[in-house]
């Protein structure tokens, strides 16, 4: 049944789904590899793809390119190298025999040029990403991060049959930093409220992050709000580690109830404080297994009543910020929501460290999506 997946990857992940390939028994092909061309094919990806698929495969790559205002001279040379991967990959797919499909998140310019051409010839992809909690591994039919399958109704968690004893709790692993400092922990208040950053090129803030475009926006529009909270609370923020950006400026802007604390570790942020802001991070999940109250800002999958407060403009956010004393998440949904994505959702073990007990467990993943396709 698996044999049924094709997986193909760029460099960056070549071993890992090299090695996933081998233990489902299924192909795994190089991305770059793929250099085939057809008549065909180039006769379909000038003359068959309308403007809308065109801008569907570079609409992503011109945001993360911060070109939202590119001429029509650099949109002419990426509707042509979109159309050249277009080709390249409907004569590729024309000859092979999987009906599926598994690539890395799915969002760049020729992820979605393969998308489109698997789909002329009715191969279905398979988006694997990053997990949503600490040692797993997303693995979906229906896309990533808010596109993903996850049900969004609270009625759906509140049927759930969860086992009694279940909990949810775990610990936070360190992501490796980009930037290394000699700079120690802080020192945190004993009441604040942690707003984490996120990576600014990341399809969770260019895709959905909704109306914060970027971290400095952020900073703003919640710093703005400080006269809407009790007079001893401190807003602290973290900077994402895998993050190449720079926030110098914003660091020259702290005072005594605006602090940055880069060097403290996540985990610790999120155990003491009263509340976390975010667009989307998976931060705010981690908050969940904390019974954390959770704000968030931009387009989250999690965004359920019940579960946390969202926030869809700077009037919005006021107005959940004056609810937060009084406001708690449902536990039971908590619980169910949690149990649901760790036990039913999410592979277990990290693509990073792959261990046997990990294939194991996406074999399990993989045989479900496609069978219930």
């Amino acid at each position: 049944m698996l044999k049924n997946i094709l997986f193909i990857t760029g460099k960056s992940k070549v071993d890992y789904f090299s090695k996933a390939a081998q233990c489902c028994e299924a192909r795994f092909v190089k991305r770059d590899s793929i250099r085939v061309y057809s008549l065909k094919a180039i006769a379909y990806a000038f003359f068959s793809l309308d403007k809308k698929d065109i801008n569907d495969i570079y609409n992503f790559y011109i945001q993360l390119k911060n070109r939202k205002n590119a001429s029509c001279l650099y949109k002419l040379m990426l509707s042509l190298r979109a159309r050249l991967y277009f080709a390249r990959y409907y004569a590729f797919f024309a000859k092979q025999k999987e009906r599926f499909f598994a690539i890395w998140n799915g969002y760049y310019l020729a992820d979605k040029a393969m998308i489109k051409a698997g789909g002329r010839f009715g191969k279905v992809p398979i988006y694997f990403e990053n997990g949503l909690l600490p040692d797993t591994t997303t693995v979906d039919m229906q896309g990533v991060n808010f596109a993903n399958a996850m049900p969004r109704e609270a009625a759906f968690y509140e049927q759930l049959d969860v086992p009694d004893k279940y909990d949810a709790t775990a610990k936070l692993h360190a992501r490796k930093p980009v930037k290394t400092t000699t700079n120690q922990p802080i020192k945190l208040a004993k009441r604040y409220i942690f707003i984490p950053f996120q990576v600014e090129s990341d399809t969770q803030i260019i895709v959905y992050g909704g109306w914060i475009n970027n971290m400095r926006q952020l900073f703003s529009e919640i710093t703005q709000l400080l006269p809407e909270l009790e007079e001893d609370v401190v807003l602290v923020f973290k900077e994402h580690p895998s993050s190449h950006d720079s926030y110098e400026d914003l660091h020259q802007l702290q005072n005594a109830k605006v602090v940055f604390a880069n060097d403290n570790s996540t985990e610790e942020l999120i155990v003491n404080a009263e509340a976390i802001i975010t667009v989307n991070s998976t931060v705010g999940i981690e908050a969940l297994l904390f019974n954390k109250k959770v704000i968030t800002l931009g387009q989250a999958f999690y965004s359920i009543d019940g579960l946390v407060l969202h926030a869809t403009n700077a009037r919005a956010l006021k107005q959940q910020l004056r609810k937060l004393s009084h406001w708690r998440p449902d536990p039971e949904l908590v619980r169910n929501f949690l149990w649901y994505l760790n036990e039913q959702y999410l592979v277990k073990g990290s693509w990073r460290a792959s261990t046997p007990e990990h294939f194991l467990s996406l074999k399990k993943r993989l045989q479900q999506l496609v069978v219930d396709h």
